[in-house]
């Protein structure tokens, strides 16, 4: 199988996940290829969620990546219509490492949700 995209990495956790293509989307990825044995990787179907993103060029190296993270928790704390769900960042990164930096895509996103509106 070609490798996947994006390749995903969970700040909180430090797990490191690769997206499956959408045709092993239903029935819990039971039409996704098996794991060898010893890979050490497990398939996990995960629910569907919002998620505020921010998506910039170049190597997603840390100081770039705390700087787009924190630009993108500042714009939802300041979102009159979005709010975190939690502080769970994720940087998503699209190319092989052989990839020139102009031609880069990564991105960070935060699971958000919408605010109630409050009737007075």
């Amino acid at each position: 199988m070609a490798m996947t995209t994006p390749v995903q990495m969970d700040k909180s956790t430090g797990t490191m996940s690769f997206i499956m293509p959408s045709k092993y989307w239903g029935d819990g990825l039971a039409e996704a290829p098996p794991p060898a044995e010893d890979a050490g990787v497990a398939l996990q179907a995960r629910d569907g969620e919002q998620v505020a993103v921010s998506t910039f060029g170049g190597y997603a190296v840390g100081s770039v990546v705390a700087r787009k993270t924190d630009e993108l928790l500042a714009s939802v704390a300041q979102s009159e219509d979005w709010e975190l769900v939690e502080n769970t960042t994720r940087l998503l990164q699209y190319n092989d490492p052989f990839t020139v930096p102009w031609k880069r895509r990564n991105e960070v996103s935060v699971p958000v949700r919408r605010r109630e509106v409050q009737v007075t």
